[in-house]
């Protein structure tokens, strides 16, 4: 299955060498989670503070789906 991954501020650091930008497409196999995602990706999972999967707050145990987006942010700093 195929999946948009879109990586946010330092995660973009991980994005395959042909990648252009910060979104691009990722093939996974059916039932595949979000955990193997960040696995095949080489991200460690404590990188990936938040996570949306359609828009949507997500653990990394979801499982995907095909045509799915991933969002992928490191943790945030700021307010107060």
């Amino acid at each position: 299955m195929e999946v948009t991954v879109k990586l946010f501020a330092l995660l973009r650091s991980y994005a395959p060498p042909e990648t252009l930008g910060y979104v691009f497409h990722w093939q996974l196999e059916e039932g595949s989670s979000i955990a193997d995602l960040l696995s095949a990706l080489r991200i460690p999972p404590e990188l990936a503070e938040l996570v949306l999967v359609n828009g949507a707050h997500s653990h990394p145990t979801e499982r995907l789906h095909e045509g799915d987006v991933v969002s992928l942010f490191p943790a945030l700093a700021g307010g107060s």
